[in-house]
């Protein structure tokens, strides 16, 4: 089962937010943009449904996006809470399996094959998973396949697929672009000049040529999706101890709140 997260950045700074304020929680209903300081200057990478509908998209520059909207709430986009945020999920995914892996930025693996019985089956399974992150604040998109990189490919383009068997695993992969597999632009470039735009025309090229012309490891990416090569990876392993701290502001008197303040501590 793959986990993708497309809105990643935004959500990985809500959630820390919320994380950091147990008690005020945080703002709803404000028209969000995240900007990126890397650079020349400070371009927009990610914004909300808000934003996009005022005509605000990625790429473009901060000073333009507020002309649009002059009253936009800008966040910084933060590294180290993204990477926080997706172990967070990992943790969460290990409530269903104890095989679970990491694939940064941008999406979480699971090994399910053992868990599906237990929970009641591959639709059910799926329905436990997008209710408990949708918990967390997070707006998943997932899929499940024989193999993990089918599987990524297909959450990454949004097809929700729940596929069992390897039967018509190849057909199904032959359909979605080349933009799943995340490919070097210097690639991809050459490969749509030639007319190649999909999973399923890369597969009709020789394998000889392809791998000569482009990169081996793009045609060992071809088989992995498709079940005909081993596709090992390493497993997610959670910090043995934990610690977190949290500054209360306003300062803290009673007990009622300082219960409601530790509650979210002992959750995590």
């Amino acid at each position: 089962l793959a986990i993708h997260l497309p809105h990643y950045v935004l959500e990985s700074l809500r959630w820390r937010t919320a994380a950091a304020q147990p008690v005020a929680g945080h703002e709803h209903g404000v028209t969000t943009v995240v900007v990126n300081l890397e650079g020349a200057g400070k371009v927009v990478c990610a914004c909300d449904a808000a934003a996009i509908a005022a005509g605000i998209t990625c790429g473009m520059a901060l000073n333009s996006a507020l002309a649009l909207l002059p009253g936009l709430h800008v966040l910084v986009r933060d590294a180290p809470a993204e990477r926080a945020f997706l172990e967070a999920v990992a943790m969460c995914a290990i409530g269903f399996t104890s095989r679970v892996v990491l694939e940064p930025p941008d999406a979480v693996l699971l090994e399910v094959r053992g868990s599906l019985r237990l929970f009641g089956g591959v639709r059910r399974f799926i329905a436990q998973v997008r209710e408990r992150l949708q918990s967390m604040g997070v707006a998943p998109l997932l899929a499940l396949t024989p193999t993990p990189l089918a599987s990524l490919w297909f959450a990454r383009m949004g097809e929700e697929v729940a596929l069992r068997s390897r039967d018509g695993l190849a057909s199904r992969l032959a359909r979605l672009p080349l933009a799943c597999a995340r490919w070097p632009q210097k690639f991809l470039e050459p490969l749509a000049a030639m007319g190649v735009r999909t999973i399923g025309d890369c597969l009709k090229l020789p394998r000889d040529g392809f791998a000569l012309r482009f990169a081996p490891q793009m045609l060992r990416a071809l088989d992995r999706a498709a079940g005909c090569a081993p596709d090992p990876r390493v497993a997610f392993v959670p910090r043995q101890r934990y610690s977190v701290r949290r500054d209360l502001e306003p300062e803290i008197s009673d007990t009622e709140r300082l219960g409601r303040a530790a509650g979210p501590l002992v959750d995590e």
